[in-house]
């Protein structure tokens, strides 16, 4: 199915083992350069206990305030677990035209770290800007993102980046009344929230654990809901449930980064021979033209429908679910029939 959201895929390569760290949540500002009433902060950290991470750049001006990346990262930051700054060599400087930090930095959370590192220069002239960021060894092209999502929880740690523009309104951390601790904290939280609002995929790495939570809820709604309208439902081990109706078998997906998207398939029906694909296309538009809300689709050599909208609330499929299934049906049964009466 067509993603909801562009996602650049980074290596990730450097993402370290580490030394057991000291003490157990990290909040800090960091390397800075301050100047002529301006400051570039290269890598603001905030870490707590059952929480995700979150680092950020930041570069204040007389008059304004802006986030320049955030990196969210999703870890087992539960208690116990040591967290620790990879502070490494750091230099700033400025002139009578501007400053310039050159940051070597990144976070320890567990036995693993993400290391980072950002250049910045700034122009106080022109107020123009040049910078430079590399994420766990990666070269990054900020043009096509500067929200970064990192998943420690995995096997093989993931990097994600995404096209979201950053949220605004954060005070000027380089300030001493805003740069405690407290400040920190505060200005992290409110960036992840803003982030989350705009994006479901960020919330699922923001708050991992409420985002499960609502999942595995939803999971458990569809199981009932089905087996009171007579069904055997089943639970599949990467969370989605399936169901049989007049031989058929019918699959909902539990969106673990989003809940509340409904995606009702009837997947795999149809499966046919590479020389047939022209004719499947001419189906597909066919049926797809004359349906209401099911659609068809082909994956690889398999045709398969589908139903999705997303929920205002938790319930709110109930209400239409047999239409739901009846669009899948028609879908369904328009692409074969066109299929079948182009055999003749």
């Amino acid at each position: 199915m067509t993603p909801r959201f562009r996602t650049a895929l980074l290596p990730m390569a450097l993402f370290a083992a580490a030394l057991p760290a000291r003490g157990g949540e990290l909040i800090e500002l960091g390397a800075r350069q301050l100047g002529n009433d301006y400051a570039l902060l290269g890598c603001v950290k905030c870490v707590q206990e059952g929480k995700a991470g979150v680092l950020f750049g930041m570069v204040a001006k007389p008059k304004t305030t802006k986030l320049t990346y955030v990196v969210i990262v999703k870890c087992d930051n539960k208690k116990g677990v040591k967290v620790e700054a990879l502070e490494g060599e750091n230099k700033g400087e400025v002139s009578d035209t501007g400053l310039k930090l050159v940051c070597t930095d990144g976070v320890k959370i567990g036995p693993l770290a993400v290391p980072l590192k950002y250049t910045v220069s700034l122009n106080t002239d022109s107020e123009g800007m040049q910078e430079k960021l590399e994420i766990a060894g990666a070269k990054i092209d900020l043009s096509k993102g500067r929200v970064f999502l990192v998943d420690l929880t995995l096997a093989k740690p993931l990097l994600r980046q995404l096209p979201l523009d950053l949220p605004g309104g954060v005070p000027n951390l380089a300030q001493e009344k805003h740069g405690t601790k407290e400040g920190i904290a505060k200005a992290a939280h409110a960036v992840i929230k803003a982030l989350a609002d705009k994006s479901a995929v960020v919330a699922s790495y923001a708050f991992a654990a409420e985002v499960e939570a609502k999942a595995a809820k939803a999971r458990q709604g569809y199981v009932d809901f089905l087996k009171e309208e007579g069904y055997v439902p089943r639970a599949l081990p990467n969370g989605n449930v399936i169901f049989k109706k007049e031989g058929k078998t019918y699959l909902l997906t539990v969106d673990k980064e989003d809940p509340s998207y409904f995606c009702l398939e009837f997947p795999g029906f149809w499966k046919f021979d590479e020389e047939d694909r022209d004719k499947v296309l001419k189906a597909l538009d066919f049926a797809n033209a004359r349906n209401k809300v099911g659609r068809v689709y082909s994956q690889g050599n398999l045709v398969s429908a589908s139903v999705d909208f997303y929920l205002g609330a938790p319930d709110q499929y109930k209400a239409t679910f047999s239409r739901s299934l009846g669009a899948l049906d028609s879908a369904a049964f328009m692409f074969a029939t066109k299929m079948r009466a182009k055999e003749e």
